[in-house]
């Protein structure tokens, strides 16, 4: 079961199953966040795809 957290916390010392140990997490809004050990290493494919389809549309713009 998830763990909420009051409004003024902003990390918290979880288990971590990238790490496989506890570390420390981002807590926003409540709710526990990602990692702080391990940063993401540049973009997701979604973000990817985002970017090459705005590309995309710099190089053909629409009309209407």
């Amino acid at each position: 079961m998830p763990h909420h957290y009051q409004k003024w916390v902003t990390e918290a010392y979880e288990f971590c199953n990238t790490c496989n140990r506890l570390t420390m997490h981002y807590v926003s809004d409540g709710r526990r966040g990602r990692c702080k050990e391990h940063e993401a290493k540049g973009p997701t494919k979604a973000q990817q795809k985002r970017q090459e389809q705005q590309e995309k549309e710099k190089q053909n713009p629409r009309l209407f």
